[in-house]
C-alpha cells in the first residue's frame, strides 16, 4: 500500500481547493462581480480571516486585490514545502530554497489558468443546460468569465448563433499551459 501516496494527494487536493476560493476571489474582483450574492458570500468569509488582516499592510492597486495575490503566493510556497517533504519524508523540508519561491509564483499562474478553464467548462455546460435562467452562481461564474471572453468574441463574432470564442479562449490557455510547464515533483 501507498499511504505516502495517498497522503500526499490529500494534501495536494486540499491546499488546491483553498487557493481555488482565493484564486476565484480575486478574478471576482477583477471583473467587478456582484459580491451581494450567496456564492460570493461564502467565498469572502472562507478567504478574509487571511486576507482582511494583509489588507492593513498590502494596499490595493489598479482595482486589483494584491492582498489576495500575495495569499495565494504564500500558500503555493506552503504547497510546495509541504509536497517536497512528503515526497523526501520529511527529511528535506527546504531543500528547494531560492527556486521555491519562483516554483510558486509558477504554480500560482497555473492556478490561475486551471481556475479559468474549469469556469469556462462550466459556463459552457450550464448554457447547454439552463440557457437565460438567473443563478447566483451562474451569474458569478459569467461576471468572471466574459471580460477573459470578450476580446476572443469581438475577433470571432458568433457564427450562426455559435459562439466559439470559449473553445478559443480554451486553446489559448491550455497553449500557456503548455508553454509554462510545471515540474512533476511539484504538479
Amino acid at each position: 500500500m501507498n499511504f505516502a501516496g495517498a497522503f500526499r494527494f490529500i494534501v495536494a487536493a486540499l491546499i488546491s481547493l483553498y487557493i481555488f476560493v482565493f484564486v476565484i476571489r480575486f478574478l471576482m474582483q477583477w471583473s467587478k462581480a456582484d459580491f451581494r450574492n450567496q456564492l460570493a458570500q461564502a467565498i469572502v468569509q472562507i478567504s478574509n480571516p487571511l486576507v482582511k488582516p494583509l489588507r492593513k499592510f498590502i494596499p490595493g492597486w489598479g482595482g486589483l486585490d494584491i492582498a489576495t495575490l500575495v495569499v495565494i503566493y504564500v500558500l503555493e510556497v506552503i504547497a510546495i514545502i509541504l509536497l517536497v517533504s512528503i515526497d523526501t519524508g520529511f527529511s528535506a523540508p527546504l531543500a528547494l530554497g531560492v527556486k521555491t519561491l519562483s516554483y510558486a509564483a509558477l504554480r500560482m499562474f497555473h492556478a490561475f489558468i486551471n481556475v479559468s478553464i474549469f469556469l469556462i467548462f462550466v459556463r459552457i455546460i450550464l448554457s447547454w443546460i439552463s440557457p437565460g435562467n438567473y443563478n447566483p452562481i451562474i451569474s458569478v461564474i459569467y461576471s468572471i468569465t466574459e471580460p477573459m471572453m470578450a476580446p476572443f468574441r469581438r475577433l470571432l463574432p458568433p457564427l450562426g448563433g455559435l459562439d466559439i470564442s470559449p473553445i478559443i479562449l480554451l486553446l489559448g490557455l491550455s497553449a500557456l499551459k503548455v508553454l509554462l510547464p510545471l515540474p512533476g515533483f511539484i504538479a
